[in-house]
């Protein structure tokens, strides 16, 4: 039972987390630019999905990017283009980029449903 609650969680997490429009900017703050979003990399976050579901982001210079949620771990890419930033997560996000500009609110970031800050 505790591996299908896991399961579970996972498939909310990639729904709520990546599945809003990406390449919209997100709601609230001040856009970011390509300067200012390198500027925080690498570094450990911790991110909130849809204000319920929390996660830790270890962004490297190389471009890795390593994801805990609770016992779930994953791997994947981080970059940043014209403003954007990308993401791909090899088992919770089915190795697919999704992309949003940033948009700061005092020491929180926003991307579509997701929230970060570092940590």
């Amino acid at each position: 039972m505790f591996r299908s609650t896991n399961k579970i969680i996972m498939l909310v997490l990639a729904v709520f987390m990546f599945t809003a429009p990406m390449a919209t900017s997100a709601s609230a703050g001040e856009a970011m630019t390509t300067k200012q979003i390198k500027a925080l990399f690498p570094g450990s976050f911790k991110a909130v999905v849809n204000g319920f579901v929390s996660i830790k982001f270890k962004a490297f210079r190389s471009g890795r990017l390593h994801g805990t949620m609770g016992n779930q771990k994953d791997r994947g890419r981080w970059s940043v283009r014209n403003g954007v930033l990308c993401i791909v997560l090899n088992k919770w996000m089915d190795g697919k980029a999704r992309c949003s500009r940033v948009k700061r609110s005092g020491s929180w970031y926003r991307v579509a449903s997701v929230k970060f800050k570092r940590s």
